[in-house]
């Protein structure tokens, strides 16, 4: 069986039925469970697949450069400055223009809130925490919860609204 020398462990299983791992680094040997050689084995199978996975980015096969594109979509290794056809990947979609004009909107509207609408506004709409998990919290009834909400969303729509 291959030997992955990536691999941290020398696995075999004795005449006597047990599992046996030895750590490659100290030499140390010591008996493992079966579930514990199983998972073992896994990993060194997965770490082997990737290994090979990884030579494949550079194959002429079309199909396996295609497989391994897909499994390391930005490896570093492949790009050149020769060929940079496929390097869509380089270019960000993000926007720092649109994420601070963003986040400048959302604290102008957060200014015509007040301190319990703000908590409410942040946990519960921008954070996802459910509202009776947050009344919960605060010791108070969710239907309060809710009005705080309604207000929120009727102050959004009239901040928000276009002219």
């Amino acid at each position: 069986m291959y030997k992955n020398k990536d691999f941290d462990y020398d696995l075999w299983k004795g005449a006597d039925g047990k599992c046996y791992a030895r750590v490659r680094s100290t030499g140390e040997v010591c008996e493992i469970s079966d579930d514990t050689m199983k998972l073992l084995r896994c990993e060194e199978k997965r770490m082997y697949r990737e290994l090979d996975l990884r030579k494949s980015l550079d194959s002429d096969n079309i199909n396996e450069k295609t497989k391994a594109s897909i499994m390391y979509p930005l490896s570093f290794e492949t790009a050149n400055d020769e060929n940079n056809d496929d390097s869509s990947w380089l270019q960000s979609n993000e926007s720092l223009e649109e994420e601070q004009a963003a986040k400048d909107l959302e604290e102008r509207f957060m200014k015509l809130l007040t301190g319990y609408q703000k908590e409410v506004f942040l946990f519960v709409l921008k954070y996802g925490e459910s509202q009776s998990s947050f009344a919960e919290r605060y010791g108070i009834k969710k239907q309060s919860v809710n009005e705080a909400v309604t207000a929120i969303r009727k102050k959004a729509k009239n901040f928000f609204r276009v002219p």
